[in-house]
């Protein structure tokens, strides 16, 4: 018998997508592993909630970026993956959308440092918060 692999996040273009199949994975891994019991753990007061997401109802925002990266013991290389997919999934245009397969996405999110370019100066700065881009933090140095 095969032994089944965990998803590989890096395999896909949605966060929604990843949290999906990795929960279907961990059901099937373990038959006492439900939505439920995965919602609390996700901080979620209901299951309902995680459903919202993973239907796209609700937005996958970077709080929760970190509690999935926890929950499915990502990488830092896998959780800055994540976090990318979930920053360009809520960009306003097409250009830095997740869904267009940028290779220049792939090269940004695997490189050494964390590049982005700044909607007010129009720079390259390597600290989000520099710039005003809210809290992400660093902490896969």
């Amino acid at each position: 018998m095969v032994e089944e692999v965990a998803p590989r996040v890096q395999d896909y273009e949605s966060p929604e997508v990843f949290l999906k199949d990795w929960l279907s994975f961990k059901r099937r891994q373990n038959p006492g592993f439900s939505l439920r019991l995965s919602a609390r753990r996700l901080g979620f007061k209901s299951h309902v909630s995680l459903l919202s997401v993973l239907a796209g109802k609700r937005a996958f925002d970077m709080a929760l970026t970190g509690k999935v990266a926890r929950l499915a013991s990502l990488s830092p290389a896998q959780a800055r993956y994540l976090k990318a997919l979930v920053r360009l999934q809520a960009a306003p245009d097409e250009k830095t959308s997740a869904t267009n397969g940028s290779p220049k996405f792939r090269k940004l999110v695997f490189s050494p440092k964390l590049r982005i370019r700044c909607p007010s100066t129009r720079r390259v700065v390597t600290k989000p918060r520099s710039c005003g881009l809210g809290t992400t933090s660093r902490s896969s140095r």
